[in-house]
């Protein structure tokens, strides 16, 4: 919000002064050069929307020191779960810590197809106007959970930005004939296999830790001496 306020502010500022800018879409440059300039003799309306840049700098500054301090703290929350989920592309500390909070205990699905009809993954068959035979055409399912269904969407796209595999995946699907939202579809269904096959992986793995713990420790003799 304080971006976007920052944004629409410096796109006001008179040309000279906006030429002064660094180039580019990017808020927080374009925000730091306009607060340094000072030199330029000015309206009082345009040193009063300096004024306003340079308190939207500041705000803008605590807030994200917060925001770093507490990803910091939600990475150690993160790790102390024993989750390896930020280990796949395209999901972070904040991504994998919705999954864990959304999941709850991924045993309770006892398949991928369980998990994926459960976020709203599993594809719905478009019938009408398709006869008798097997669907071909699928549609968005709009039920499950909204928002594991959108933190796959942003791992997937951010796959398909970065990562070779996914970019494959998905140029098979549309040269197969599927359409960009069907192949997005399929996609964020392939992942959401990926993500429970881990999560069930380190589920075991801390119950194993957990169980060899307990069989470790053995309680004090209390037999009179």
């Amino acid at each position: 919000m304080m971006l976007n306020h920052a944004e629409a502010v410096l796109v006001a500022l008179p040309r000279d002064m906006a030429d002064q800018l660094p180039g580019g879409r990017a808020v927080p440059p374009r925000l730091a050069a306009a607060v340094a300039i000072t030199d330029l003799p000015v309206s009082a309306a345009v040193r009063s929307e300096l004024a306003l840049l340079n308190e939207l700098s500041g705000d803008i500054a605590v807030v994200s020191e917060r925001i770093k301090t507490l990803e910091q703290r939600l990475t150690q929350l993160v790790k102390a779960t024993g989750s390896t989920l930020t280990d796949e592309p395209g999901i972070g500390v904040v991504a994998a810590a919705t999954l864990l909070v959304e999941v709850g205990d991924p045993s309770r699905f006892r398949t991928e197809s369980a998990f994926n009809r459960w976020w709203g993954g599993a594809p719905v068959a478009v019938s009408s106007g398709e006869g008798d035979g097997q669907p071909v055409r699928h549609r968005l399912d709009r039920l499950g959970n909204r928002t594991v269904n959108s933190t796959l969407h942003i791992m997937s796209v951010t796959q398909s930005r970065c990562h070779e595999p996914a970019r494959t995946y998905l140029a098979r699907k549309r040269g197969e004939g599927a359409t960009s939202r069907e192949a997005r579809r399929a996609h964020k269904t392939h992942l959401g296999r990926r993500v429970i096959r881990r999560m069930w992986a380190d589920h075991h793995r801390t119950v194993q830790a957990r169980n060899s713990q307990r069989s470790a420790w053995s309680p004090p003799d209390r037999r009179d001496p």
